[in-house]
């Protein structure tokens, strides 16, 4: 059985994001959970798109510097997997996002008073309620942008 380290994965995607973005992606954090690449939102200095690279995952984070945070997207993956669940799972999750057509929403939690959480939601499934209810609503090229209340 093929076992994949942190590195190779944390490889494989970056040459990934390099080919399809232009984005170069050092690496931030190096722990036991993982190697950890932040690349920077556009339009915003506080903003950051983050990638935990881990044998048999990828982990997809936007932070809004905001508590609490982040937005997350878990994919995961078998060691003969790995280029398939990269370049079909994770890069199409960030063309996407790129793309504007998954948004990062900030919304209310009514159930625990005042507090928020950030989740990824596809621009096509939020209905103008939602988008009303919304706190915060960040899109990659700012078009779909609402400032948060």
């Amino acid at each position: 059985m093929e076992v994949l380290s942190n590195r190779i994965v944390h490889d494989h995607l970056a040459a990934l994001l390099k080919e399809q973005f232009g984005w170069t992606v050092e690496i931030e954090d190096d722990d036991l959970s993982g190697l950890c690449a932040v690349i920077a939102v556009p339009g915003s200095s506080e903003h950051v798109l983050r990638f935990r690279s881990e044998p048999n995952s990828v982990e997809v984070g936007y932070d809004d510097a905001l508590p609490p945070g982040p937005a997350e997207r878990l994919f995961v993956f078998e060691p003969h997997e790995l280029e398939d669940a990269l370049a079909h799972g994770v890069v199409a999750f960030v063309q996407e996002l790129v793309n504007e057509e998954v948004l990062v929403v900030r919304e209310r939690l009514f159930l625990a008073g005042s507090r928020s959480q950030l989740r990824f939601r596809r621009r096509s499934e939020l209905s103008r309620r939602a988008i009303a209810r919304s706190l915060a609503i960040y899109s990659w090229g700012r078009t779909f942008d609402k400032e948060h209340e």
